[in-house]
């Protein structure tokens, strides 16, 4: 490709759309309105998990299923409410898409959401033809930090995972991205880098324009 890059492959929560915040705020708000305590520790330890994976960890918080079920209720209730006045997009989101769309460069979206809300969302904020392979969480057995999403959209690409770079936010997803045996670029949102995070990230970045600019610069040094 001609800025280099064989493949990129993109979480969509907290790396190309600003949702996480909203899916955190909604969990409080239906904590608060169920009367029950605090759990945004277990909401952010569930960022860039898929929701059946969420589930589990939540129902240890409840210890029932009817419980459980009636705080997922509130949730997505509040969280659609909000969803549905706008979804926005990360600084640099969409830049540096059509830059490496304008460069070639094939891309896969790997998310924990399931693939429907995963099309649904891309395509209201004009997104989805970026793309080359969507890997939504319920195409694969387990959840990140197993890499088996990864792997999925590399092989989707027709790459080795040598050859891709994973844009990421969360732990889970850096973790996921690693055991791969990808180059993972940690672009921060809610979860702040631990040193496990730092460590299994090759490079960490403020913004998605920063990650253009790599990118750019890796182009000119090219001979």
């Amino acid at each position: 490709m001609e800025c280099g890059v064989s493949a990129v492959i993109f979480d969509m929560d907290g790396v190309l759309l600003d949702t996480e915040k909203v899916y955190l705020e909604s969990c409080c708000a239906a904590a608060e309105e169920m009367g029950i305590g605090d759990v945004s520790d277990v909401c952010v330890s569930c960022i860039g998990i898929t929701a059946e994976a969420t589930k589990k960890k939540f129902l240890e918080v409840f210890g029932g299923e009817e419980e459980c079920e009636r705080f997922w209720d509130i949730s997505r209730r509040i969280t659609r409410e909000r969803l549905s006045k706008s979804i926005p997009v990360k600084p640099g989101g969409r830049e540096l898409l059509q830059y490496l769309y304008d460069n070639g460069v094939p891309m896969a979206l790997a998310s924990s959401t399931k693939t429907e809300i995963v099309i649904r969302e891309l395509i209201s904020v004009d997104l989805f033809g970026f793309f080359t392979r969507i890997i939504g969480g319920d195409m694969v057995k387990s959840s990140k930090p197993d890499p088996e999403i990864f792997l999925t959209a590399a092989s989707s690409l027709g790459v080795t995972p040598d050859e891709c770079i994973v844009i990421e936010d969360s732990k889970n997803g850096i973790l996921a991205a690693s055991s791969a045996g990808m180059t993972a670029f940690l672009v921060p949102d809610l979860v702040v880098p631990d040193d496990e995070m730092l460590k299994r990230s090759a490079r960490v970045m403020d913004s998605l324009f920063d990650v253009i600019s790599y990118f750019t610069d890796a182009q000119e040094e090219r001979p």
